[in-house]
C-alpha cells in the first residue's frame, strides 16, 4: 500500500478583508501558524507553539523574535507584555529588549494590555499591574463565581466577564472598570 504524503505550507499570510476585497497584505516571514495573535496601533505579535514571540508591523515588516516561552502575550502601542510558563510576566520593546520581569503567583486565565497597564486574571480574581514598576493590585474578586478568559483592557477601561451558577444555570455579567480608576489604583 502506497503511503501519501500531507505537506503544510509553512509560509504565514496576513490578508486584508475588507467586504470582497480579499488582499495579500505581506508573507510573514519566519512565522508559522500561531497559537495566539494580537494586534495593536499597527504592531502584531505572534505566540507560536513553541513559546516564541514573533513581532512584525501591519505591514508585515519582521521587528523581533523572543524566545519568551510564553503562555498569553498582550500588545501595547510600546511593548509587548508576556506571561511566561515560569509564572513570570515579562515586558519587552518591540524589538525584543526585556525591558522589565515581574514575578506572578499566579496561573492567568487571561492577559490584556493598554497603555501603562496590563490586567490579567486567575480563576477568582482580575489584578492590574503597572508595567513600568510592577506595581500589582486586585482589580475585581471573583466572589461565589469564576474568570474565564475573555478580558479586555482598552482605552476606556477594563471589560471582565463573570460567570455564576444559580440554580443549575450560567449567568454571565459583564464588569467594567473605568481606566480612571485603574489610574487611581497603580497610578
Amino acid at each position: 500500500m502506497a503511503e501519501a504524503e500531507i505537506e503544510i505550507e509553512q509560509r504565514l499570510h496576513l490578508i486584508l478583508l475588507d467586504e470582497d476585497l480579499v488582499e495579500l497584505i505581506a508573507h510573514l516571514a519566519g512565522a508559522s501558524a500561531p497559537a495566539q495573535a494580537v494586534i495593536a496601533n499597527g504592531h502584531l505579535a505572534l505566540r507560536e507553539f513553541d513559546g516564541s514571540i514573533a513581532v512584525f508591523t501591519t505591514k508585515g515588516r519582521p521587528l523581533a523574535t523572543i524566545p519568551a516561552k510564553a503562555d498569553q502575550v498582550a500588545l501595547t502601542a510600546s511593548r509587548v507584555v508576556v506571561h511566561t510558563t515560569n509564572h513570570q510576566l515579562a515586558v519587552y520593546n518591540l524589538q525584543g529588549s526585556l525591558v522589565h520581569a515581574w514575578p506572578l503567583a499566579h496561573h492567568l486565565t487571561g492577559l490584556a494590555a493598554y497603555g501603562r497597564y496590563a490586567a490579567f486574571t486567575d480563576d477568582h480574581t482580575v489584578r492590574a499591574i503597572r508595567l513600568s514598576n510592577g506595581t500589582d493590585r486586585i482589580i475585581s474578586r471573583a466572589g461565589n463565581g469564576w474568570f474565564f478568559t475573555g478580558l479586555s483592557l482598552e482605552a476606556p477601561g477594563a471589560v471582565i466577564p463573570h460567570t455564576t451558577r444559580q440554580a443549575g444555570t450560567f449567568r454571565v455579567t459583564l464588569r467594567f472598570l473605568p481606566m480612571a480608576k485603574l489610574r487611581s489604583v497603580l497610578g
